[in-house]
């Protein structure tokens, strides 16, 4: 879905970004070469970012779920880094709305 989104919006100056905290297939941090291996691996065009440390996180979202991840976290952020919309396991139709208004007509 998310690259999706970026093929979508990315002419319209909305940019995304897939972020992965953590590396599922191995121990030890994330790197560069892991994010270049993942959109390797499905085809993402779509910038990929690691986060150093899940709890950055929890300045967007809080804590993480019951299961200590946030898998599936959705954040919308203005040109000025003002939170427009989080949620984590939203319906894509609110998402994809929450990106329509920030855009407006």
């Amino acid at each position: 879905m998310v690259e999706q989104r970026y093929q979508q919006y990315k002419s319209l100056g909305f940019e995304t970004y897939f972020v992965i905290i953590e590396d599922n297939f191995g121990p030890g941090p994330v790197t560069p070469a892991y994010c270049n291996q993942v959109k390797a691996q499905y085809g993402l065009t779509v910038p990929v970012l690691y986060v150093d440390d899940p709890a950055d996180l929890q300045l967007f979202y809080g804590p993480a779920g019951d299961d200590g991840e946030y898998n599936d976290a959705n954040l919308v952020l203005s040109q000025g880094g003002q939170i427009i919309y989080k949620s984590q396991y939203a319906p894509q139709q609110q998402v994809e709305a929450a990106i329509l208004n920030l855009l407006g007509p």
